[in-house]
């Protein structure tokens, strides 16, 4: 006689979610790296910007390398045009350029 054998079915794996890519997450993890690289290379390895300047802040994050140019007091007239492919970045960009009036523009663009 065969022996009757049961099996269990287990459900099928589903991986963990990574947690949701907010700006405050973003800061969290990185810290001042991204602004303390910028002002390292505003202070050091750009030449100054013009007044004509269009600076385009490619990955912006939370907008840091974007306050780094404005904390270093460039002419009037440039125009900061931030990209991220995630709105929570823009969002958080736009506040601090709303916030210090600077002139930005912000658009979530995919990589």
């Amino acid at each position: 006689m065969s022996e009757t054998q049961t099996v269990s079915v287990k459900e099928p794996f589903v991986p963990k979610q990574m947690m949701a890519k907010t700006a405050a997450l973003y800061k969290e993890l990185t810290g001042d790296s991204s602004i303390d690289a910028a002002k390292h290379a505003i202070a050091r390895l750009l030449p100054p910007f013009t007044a004509d300047a269009i600076i385009h802040d490619n990955g912006c994050g939370t907008g840091e390398v974007t306050k780094a140019i404005m904390e270093s007091h460039p002419p009037e007239g440039i125009l900061v045009q931030a990209t991220d492919r995630n709105q929570y970045m823009i969002d958080s960009c736009l506040e601090f350029a709303t916030a210090g009036n600077w002139p930005v523009e912000a658009t979530v663009m995919p990589a």
